[in-house]
């Protein structure tokens, strides 16, 4: 089974996508790029990488657009037929609450799935961009600041984590602690 740069498991990748995946990700962090055309170069080569689906979905889904919400139904209707292993099933689950419109079940949903998978930082940048829409501040802080004591720096992304938690922070109004994190 491969995995990914932060260590999970990834259902129907090959080397080459495990690669283009990792870039699509990392341009989901930094709002730069195209994770998307990565990800169809990924899915293109590998049809059942279950996570390479999932994340466009995600990108798809959180986006709000009527044209993006279809087309991430679309893709999650492929994501359903592959075999899944536990985690990715759990992203599927928050993804049709999130397409439903139920955003805080699928906030939910995410952060009980980081209670199992700490590392899965699609899921927190997912989650994270939903505690966002929703307004929920404490859940932009506490997201992060429950499955950052098991992250490292030598963690691919922890940059990317300590970002959200100091927004989170601010958020709060904890500016001392949040300008302190940013730094």
């Amino acid at each position: 089974m491969m995995i990914d740069a932060q260590g999970n498991a990834l259902s129907g990748a090959t080397a080459t996508t495990v690669d283009l995946f990792d870039k699509a990700v990392e341009a989901f962090n930094i709002y730069r790029g195209d994770p998307v055309g990565l990800l169809d170069r990924a899915t293109g080569a590998a049809p059942g990488f279950a996570m390479a689906h999932i994340l466009k979905a995600y990108l798809f889904a959180l986006s709000t657009e009527p044209e993006s919400m279809r087309e991430a139904k679309t893709i999650l209707g492929t994501v359903k037929s592959l075999p899944l292993c536990e985690r990715e099933a759990s992203h599927a689950a928050a993804i049709d609450l999130l397409l439903e419109g139920e955003w805080s079940a699928a906030a939910t949903a995410l952060d009980r799935h980081n209670a199992d998978y700490p590392y899965d930082i699609v899921a927190l940048q997912s989650g994270h961009l939903m505690d966002f829409y929703r307004a929920s501040s404490r859940g932009l802080r506490d997201r992060i600041a429950r499955v950052l004591p098991r992250w490292s720096a030598d963690t691919p992304g922890y940059s990317i984590l300590l970002g959200m938690h100091a927004f989170g922070l601010e958020e709060t109004g904890d500016y001392g602690r949040a300008e302190e994190t940013g730094r």
